[in-house]
């Protein structure tokens, strides 16, 4: 049954208010659109997107199933029932609709980029899905999204070099790719934080509502203060070995400067490449970490007093402290390795 002149402009309203991001919005439209015309697939399709762009994946299978079986040859509420399913969880449900749209439309890439985000996602099923996007990017050859796709695959696969040619394969066709340029950062995010938090900043300007990016920055700082740490550590016992050897005031007071210097040079530079919101409340950036943020903030005090008491006290001072430094840069170390192996890394993004 065709739709009515004023449901038709309804529709298209509410496709492009979905494009935008506006899924409350295209919701209603569509909704209105269903009131009068029950049974419009077009209409069932356009409010499980927007379901599906407002987190609501589980709400969004009733309308994708329901477009489904007023019209099963439907590629693309095929293709809508199986990104709904592996938002929602449903993995078998997702790679099922997938590969029936697959099996409709074979030389359509945006069924095999499905099948394989499906594969990938929701059945953790990474060799398949890494072959899926090959197929699509055999049939779209020029298409970000493809080879962004491509490469988390590899990445789950452990082949981090060829993921990273694939991010860049996808910059290359589409520099502002926000998810390509995330994807890319969270590779590099644990040797260079730096380099990763520019890429990120970069990504958030792009696409500012994509939650996973924020995610990722937040790791790029901690593993960034975790790197100023080390620098403290390090610095702390060559301290105290200067002061257990009886080296001069002059050198001792030197080294705690120049650590002192380099920790609020680092951060300071470290801060201003982060987005607006972030430099303005670098406090509510280590309040989001939690209690693990601020015991890291506690420590790294405690290390940074030990270093200015053995670096400016007194002889008797500095007896006293030179030792403590040393068990305390050691204890502190391994709390930094242990941390460093237990806490989550950066998250790929489809």
């Amino acid at each position: 049954m065709s739709l009515s002149r004023e449901n038709e402009v309804r529709l298209d309203r509410a496709r492009q208010l979905n494009d935008t991001g506006h899924h409350a919005e295209a919701e209603s439209a569509a909704r209105a659109v269903l009131a009068g015309d029950p049974d419009s697939v077009a209409a069932l399709r356009v409010l499980a997107q927007a379901l599906v762009g407002q987190d609501r994946p589980r709400d969004a299978l009733v309308p994708a199933r329901e477009a489904c079986r007023l019209d099963p040859a439907d590629v693309n509420a095929m293709l809508v029932l199986s990104n709904a399913a592996t938002r929602a969880g449903d993995g078998e449900l997702a790679v099922s609709a997938a590969e029936n749209a697959v099996a409709e439309a074979p030389h359509d890439p945006a069924t095999h980029y499905t099948l394989s985000y499906a594969l990938l996602k929701g059945a953790d099923r990474r060799t398949s899905a890494l072959a899926e996007a090959d197929n699509a990017a055999v049939l779209a050859p020029g298409a970000a999204d493809v080879h962004n796709l491509r490469g988390l695959c590899l990445s789950r696969l452990g082949r981090t070099d060829e993921a990273r040619a694939a991010y860049r394969r996808a910059l290359a066709i589409e520099p502002q790719h926000a998810l390509a340029m995330s994807n890319l950062a969270a590779l590099e995010i644990k040797r260079n934080p730096l380099s990763a938090a520019r890429r990120l900043t970069r990504a958030a300007g792009v696409a500012p509502q994509e939650r996973l990016i924020h995610g990722n920055l937040k790791v790029a700082a901690r593993n960034f203060a975790l790197q100023v740490q080390w620098l403290m550590i390090l610095g702390g016992v060559v301290l105290a070995i200067v002061a257990e050897s009886n080296g001069s005031r002059v050198a001792r007071e030197a080294i705690a400067v120049g650590l002192g210097v380099l920790a609020v040079a680092a951060g300071a530079y470290f801060v201003a490449q982060l987005p607006r919101g972030y430099r303005r409340s670098p406090v509510g950036l280590v309040r989001s970490f939690g209690v693990s943020g601020w015991a890291q903030v506690v420590v790294f005090c405690f290390l940074t007093a030990l270093v200015y008491l053995v670096g400016f006290g007194d002889q008797a001072q500095v007896d006293d402290g030179s030792g403590r430094l040393i068990v305390f840069a050691v204890v502190n170390a391994v709390a930094v390795l242990v941390r460093r192996s237990r806490r989550g890394g950066a998250r790929g993004a489809f």
